[in-house]
């Protein structure tokens, strides 16, 4: 049903918002070499890209 749908988009957003929560206190929080760095960014993209953030508006913040 639709209802049901919605409620598992919303689910989504929130498990895929958690991911990003999670990647930024990675990123942010500890001491990482380079390449791991790099990889934690693209996966950074790919979630806001998938939560459906503009990436040039999330750039100019």
């Amino acid at each position: 049903t639709t209802a049901s749908l919605e409620e598992a988009e919303q689910q989504d957003r929130r498990l895929l918002a958690l991911r990003f929560a999670r990647l930024d206190q990675f990123l942010y929080g500890a001491a990482v070499d380079a390449p791991e760095r790099l990889y934690a960014y693209a996966i950074r993209l790919l979630l806001l890209a998938r939560l459906g953030v503009p990436l040039e508006v999330n750039h100019a913040s």
